[in-house]
């Protein structure tokens, strides 16, 4: 049985292991040759959906779940989240290598597939808004991971993609985008101007006692100039607040040096024990 998800001028249809985003419309034209432009682009990759075929204006992929239903309805633990973040911050990486901005990073944009040994993995979709090249973004980003840029920044970028990311590692580890719990029972017409109202005053949620808190600070104030530089933290700090003084932070401090220790000799492991070390693989 297949099920179908209607939007105003875009279908679409589940069926088996299959997702068909069917471009109804002329009007749609130039929305589905951006997005098939962008597969065709980026090709293989781990963490982006797989293009399966193209037939007149509908797009095949593989099918997955939402990651922003996931987040509502199941408690992760917080290993599983930080997993699927690195996994997004390698696949938008590798998007931004082939000269892509994705221009809607959020949620719902990324679903979660299950590979041939059945293990899950978060991946990106929806490319029908993207830059690419010299061409500009037709899309802007969900309302909850957007902050207007100071002119003459541009309105669209890869600093706006890892604002956006950061609004999104927010929503992995809390279950809600920002701003969501105050605006849930506001007239969505004023839920935008509320939101951007903070953003524009430098006011955003607290992420305090959040595990991810130092990365997602750096994604809403700039730190990061590439995913690559946000990619270099995640991995070194494991996205761990710092440790009190004491034995546990001599701990933590052991397992960091050891992690070191470890990416010096990795490709040796990696050919020894791949069947046993779980190995994150970024391509690109």
């Amino acid at each position: 049985m297949s099920n179908n998800l209607s939007g105003f001028s875009v279908g679409i249809k589940l069926s088996g292991s299959e997702a068909a985003k069917v471009y109804h419309s002329k009007t749609d034209t130039r929305y589905f040759e951006r997005e098939r432009d962008v597969y065709e682009r980026l090709g293989q990759h781990p963490y982006i959906a797989r293009l399966l075929r193209i037939q007149g204006q509908t797009i095949y992929l593989e099918r997955g779940t939402c990651l922003r239903q996931v987040l509502r309805t199941q408690d992760l633990p917080i290993e599983k989240k930080r997993e699927w973040i690195a996994e997004l911050a390698c696949g938008l990486e590798y998007i931004h290598s082939r000269n892509v901005i994705h221009a809607d990073v959020n949620a719902t944009n990324a679903i979660i597939c299950k590979d041939e040994t059945n293990e899950e993995h978060v991946k990106w979709i929806d490319f029908g808004g993207s830059g690419i090249d010299d061409s500009e973004p037709l899309a802007i980003y969900d309302l909850y991971n957007y902050r207007t840029p100071e002119p003459p920044l541009p309105e669209i970028s890869i600093e706006t993609d890892i604002f956006a990311f950061g609004c999104t590692i927010y929503e992995i580890e809390t279950g809600s985008p920002p701003f969501f719990n105050e605006t849930k029972e506001m007239d969505p017409g004023y839920v935008s101007d509320y939101v951007e109202e903070r953003y524009k005053q430098g006011l955003f949620p607290s992420t305090e006692n959040l595990r991810f808190d130092s990365i997602i600070k750096g994604c809403w104030h700039g730190r990061y100039g590439s995913m690559r530089d946000l990619r270099n933290e995640l991995d070194l700090t494991g996205a761990r607040r710092s440790p009190a003084v004491g034995f546990s932070g001599l701990l933590l401090g052991a397992l960091f040096v050891w992690r070191v220790l470890r990416r010096k000799v990795v490709g040796v492991w990696k050919f020894l024990f791949s069947r046993w070390l779980p190995f994150t693989i970024c391509g690109g």
